[in-house]
């Protein structure tokens, strides 16, 4: 989104106390509520993430490394963030704070998942994945509703959140896949009806 862009939004927020969920950049899923998946992404604080934050603070800063400096750079963010998120939610950003969500939503939320799950987590992920194939899309639609309720998806394991995710947008390619081919379809019969009309 280009920067004029934002500033309209930002201005249109700053005027109007407008709540503009509806514009929230970043990737948008059917069936998916992404301001639920950043909050329970954001505040998950995974054991090896804790343990390393421990370790880097128990070291003196004469010793801490780029590396440290950037990794509680970036937890402190995500503390942040997720109250910010919480704020978001319940309708009591300032304008200023609305612009701070909106601007982070434009990261991708896939690599912070990436980022809190562990390769076992992964792999398991993974394997649960490649159950769902894409000419079953019933099964597929049945595990992506487990997300659709706030309190079901609360209560799924981050490896499942993490699953359904990937699934959502399995399921957008799916049918982006049909209507392409649909409309493919339809444009070859528009053009047999045209190249009959041509010979009459």
């Amino acid at each position: 989104m280009s920067d004029f862009s934002k500033m309209m939004i930002g201005n249109i927020v700053k005027n109007t106390g407008t709540r503009l969920g509806a514009v929230i950049p970043g990737e948008q899923i059917p069936g998916i509520d992404s301001l639920n998946e950043w909050i329970k992404w954001l505040s998950y604080k995974p054991s090896f993430e804790q343990e390393k934050i421990t370790s880097i603070s128990l070291k003196t800063v004469t010793d801490l490394t780029v590396d440290d400096l950037e990794t509680l750079l970036q937890y402190k963010k995500e503390e942040k963030m997720t109250l910010l998120f919480k704020k978001y939610k319940s309708n009591e950003c300032t304008a200023d704070e609305f612009m701070e969500v909106y601007n982070y939503m434009s990261n991708s939320i896939t690599d912070l998942m990436l980022r809190k799950l562990t390769r076992s987590e992964l792999e398991a992920a993974n394997m649960e994945l490649s159950k769902f194939n894409d000419f079953d899309t019933e099964k597929l639609d049945e595990k992506v509703k487990t997300a659709k309720n706030e309190e079901d998806y609360n209560a799924l394991s981050m490896i499942d959140s993490y699953v359904v995710h990937m699934l959502a947008i399995k399921k957008v390619r799916i049918k982006s896949k049909g209507y392409q081919k649909s409309l493919t379809a339809e444009l070859r019969r528009n053009n047999a009806m045209h190249y009959k009309n041509l010979l009459k």
